[in-house]
């Protein structure tokens, strides 16, 4: 009865950590523009609903097509939804110094 009741705890500690880690992710706010034809991989990571494997893809097709021309562009890189391209489009642009990061509230 002990150890039942040790488990029962140990899970609930376990989820309210989880439900923790989960509100503090949606906390976290972005500010400014990142430049998408100078941007890292990294980066590009920190934009919403962007993914490793997407944000590779920008950065390969950037090297091999040279620079994006408009924000639209990124149409044509593999993996980037029309759904993805709408979100990140208030925090993207294609000219001047990337100013974004990511601020905890």
């Amino acid at each position: 009865m002990e150890r039942t009741a040790l488990t029962i705890t140990g899970v609930m500690v376990i989820l309210l950590a989880l439900f923790s880690l989960s509100n503090a992710a949606q906390d976290i706010k972005t500010i400014g523009f990142l430049n998408i034809n100078s941007a890292s991989v990294e980066e590009l990571q920190m934009l919403p609903d962007l993914d490793e494997a997407t944000a590779k893809n920008i950065v390969s097709f950037r090297q091999t097509n040279g620079p994006f021309s408009t924000v639209d562009d990124l149409r044509m890189v593999k993996g980037m939804s029309p759904e993805t391209l709408e979100l990140i489009r208030p925090s993207i642009r294609v000219e001047g110094k990337s100013t974004f990061r990511a601020v905890g509230l």
